[in-house]
């Protein structure tokens, strides 16, 4: 994942890489809430902006595909 994110022009900090690490053991769907309670488990640090960038960028370089599902 390290060496994927540098080709893209990104660092893996140990933040992005509990919030990637997070997202990929979650193996389903997954909400930014949904995700920032698991990474907050993990490390209560952790900012729900800082999990609402990396999910985003998860997207962007390609390995997730953002769903809006309005209010359901």
């Amino acid at each position: 994942m390290r060496e994927f994110l540098k080709t893209k022009g990104f660092k893996m900090t140990p933040q992005r890489e509990l919030i990637f690490r997070s997202f990929f053991e979650m193996e389903k769907h997954v909400s930014v809430d949904e995700l920032y309670d698991r990474v907050r488990q993990k490390d209560s640090t952790v900012g729900y902006s800082t999990v609402w960038r990396n999910l985003k960028l998860i997207c962007r370089v390609g390995l997730a595909q953002e769903v809006n599902l309005g209010d359901g």
